[in-house]
């Protein structure tokens, strides 16, 4: 969380009040400690109560605008008598001006200092609101739809960090994974399918974030409720990442065979280095596509792979794409020799193996020839990248 800017502000401020304090990878207990601080700061006197009629009052608006695309809160949106009285720079979460509008009327509005603490306020209210009113609770999850369950994502994620094991968060996975099959589109990727392209839907997308959802809630129950993956992905290095390895420890936990439709898997900018031995759950019979993509692998990594990809394990692998990492050409080929000497992989079928822009191209000539007497033959040539210039397997002289 420290990589991102105002993540680290907001740690140094809960380190600065509480001192030493355990702090995990949930964005949630972050923010929970957070507006503690602040409202701690403004009013030490019940402060608690005082905290929560603010964030509840400030939620319902901050949800509404949300939904709306709105960043701005108009004073009769809401009815906080303590948030209208709050001077300039005083909270630290809001801030509030006065216009005057066509009729000569001043106004109040209210913005908050950084988007996600909107999302927080805005969660608040909408997990709170379970325990208060169910049928209201249902009527704003409906509100998070197709178009907008991406933008709302962190307004989700506070909900189920808050929520926790409650059954509204339940509803919510089961909600956020009924906008899988909404768009789908054509796309490039270095684990290209038949004829080079490959189709990717929006329920790819959605099965990354409910996994973000489940590491939300601290769970390992709820595992079960989660639709069996089709495609796993990391995009993000933190919160794809840190989701996945909870969600695998679940599985592992709880003994949930839930990889039998796993098709795809690809990392992409994920630091894999001494962690590839964690992700030989992913491996699955019906796998077919394997994608590390720069994820700074080294050659020591090498026995992990070699390890996590048994006989009985890759009958269906048929893209295999480790480019962009750091494999020399002798763990390249010690590798590519594990490959070939797997009895239920057909050597054909591997079609990409490559190596990162470091690799002396006399080097890439003797892993030509040295995977050529292996039988391992590939439908796409080893890429070579010298500099800026890309060459493919036959100019590999060049």
């Amino acid at each position: 969380m420290a990589c991102i800017p105002i993540l680290c502000q907001i740690m140094c401020e809960v380190f600065r009040y509480f001192g030493s304090v355990l702090i995990d990878d949930r964005v949630t207990g972050l923010y929970e400690r957070f507006t503690k601080v602040l409202a701690k700061r403004r009013d030490r006197s019940d402060w608690k109560e005082k905290l929560a009629s603010d964030l509840n009052n400030l939620g319902s608006a901050a949800f509404d605008a949300l939904i709306d695309n709105r960043s701005e809160l108009w004073d009769l949106e809401f009815d906080c008598e303590s948030v209208l009285k709050t001077e300039p720079g005083e909270s630290g979460f809001i801030q509030l001006d006065s216009v005057t509008n066509s009729d000569f009327e001043e106004r109040k509005i209210v913005t908050f200092l950084h988007k996600s603490f909107q999302e927080y306020s805005a969660a608040y209210y909408f997990a709170h609101l379970y325990d208060e009113n169910k049928e209201k609770f249902s009527e704003r999850l409906k509100q998070i739809n197709s178009d907008n369950v991406f933008a709302m994502e962190y307004v989700l994620r506070f909900a189920c960090g808050l929520l926790k094991e409650s059954p509204a968060t339940e509803e919510i996975l089961e909600h956020v994974q009924k906008q899988q099959t909404i768009q789908v589109h054509d796309v490039n990727s270095c684990w290209h399918l038949e004829g080079g392209n490959c189709r990717e839907s929006r329920s790819l997308e959605v099965q990354t974030l409910v996994r973000v959802l489940l590491f939300e809630t601290g769970s390992t129950k709820m595992v079960d409720k989660l639709d069996r993956p089709t495609y796993v992905q990391c995009r993000r290095p933190q919160e794809d990442w840190i989701s996945l390895q909870h969600y695998l420890k679940c599985v592992r936990e709880l003994q949930c065979p839930v990889f039998s439709m796993l098709r795809c898997v690809a990392f992409y900018g994920t630091y894999l280095h001494g962690r590839v031995k964690s992700l030989a759950l992913l491996v699955h019979p019906s796998l077919y596509s394997f994608t590390a993509h720069v994820n700074d692998m080294v050659d020591d990594d090498v026995d992990d792979l070699i390890s996590i990809f048994p006989p009985e394990r890759t009958r269906d692998l048929t893209v295999l794409d480790l480019s962009g990492n750091y494999l020399n050409a002798p763990a390249l080929v010690r590798f590519s020799v594990h490959l070939g000497s797997l009895p239920k992989l057909d050597p054909d079928k591997i079609r990409y193996v490559s190596t990162g822009d470091y690799v002396d191209v006399n080097e890439m000539v003797s892993v030509g020839f040295a995977l050529g007497s292996l039988g391992i033959l590939f439908e796409s040539p080893i890429r070579v990248v010298i500099g800026a210039e890309t060459s493919q397997g036959a100019q590999v002289g060049q």
